[in-house]
C-alpha cells in the first residue's frame, strides 16, 4: 500500500515537472518574432488566402511590436536583414511611429531589385518603391 502511494506521488511529480517544462518552451523565446520575418519568403501586411487569415509574419510583427525595445529591434533587423525582413522592418517602424521611419523610406525607395508581395491569395513581384507607395496607401494601420 505505501509503496503504491510512493509510486503515485513519483508519478505525479513527474507530470507536474513535464507540465512545467511543457509551459515554459511554449512562451515565445527571445528574438523569435525577428526569426519569423528574416525566414519569410515574402511580405504579407493583409490578410493571406481563401480564408483570409493573418499571415505568420503579420502575427509575428505584432508581437514585436507590443514588446519592449520594439523600436530598436527593428532598426536592427532592418539594418541586417534580409529584404523581406527589412520590408518588414520598415512597416513596424511606420506602426511604431518611429521617427526614423521616413528617412529609412527614403532609401529604400532608390534601392533595386524587387520584393515577393502576397497580398489575399495573389502572389507577385513588387519594387521597393511599389512597396513603399503601397504600405502608405493601402496599410495606414497594421491590419
Amino acid at each position: 500500500m505505501q509503496r503504491s502511494r510512493l509510486l503515485l506521488a513519483v508519478a505525479l511529480a513527474g507530470l507536474a515537472f513535464l507540465n512545467f517544462v511543457g509551459g515554459l518552451s511554449a512562451q515565445p523565446a527571445a528574438g523569435a518574432p525577428e526569426r519569423i520575418l528574416q525566414q519569410s519568403p515574402g511580405i504579407a501586411l493583409g490578410t493571406v488566402g481563401r480564408g483570409g487569415g493573418l499571415s505568420e509574419e503579420a502575427k509575428a510583427l505584432r508581437a514585436l511590436l507590443r514588446q519592449p525595445g520594439a523600436t530598436a529591434r527593428l532598426e536592427a533587423l532592418f539594418r541586417t536583414g534580409s529584404p523581406i525582413a527589412q520590408a518588414y522592418a520598415l512597416a513596424g517602424l511606420k506602426y511604431a511611429g518611429s521617427p526614423r521611419y521616413r528617412s529609412l523610406a527614403r532609401r529604400a525607395i532608390t534601392r533595386p531589385g524587387q520584393l515577393r508581395m502576397i497580398t489575399g491569395d495573389v502572389v507577385r513581384r513588387v519594387s521597393w518603391r511599389e512597396f513603399m507607395q503601397r504600405l502608405d496607401r493601402d496599410y495606414p494601420t497594421l491590419p
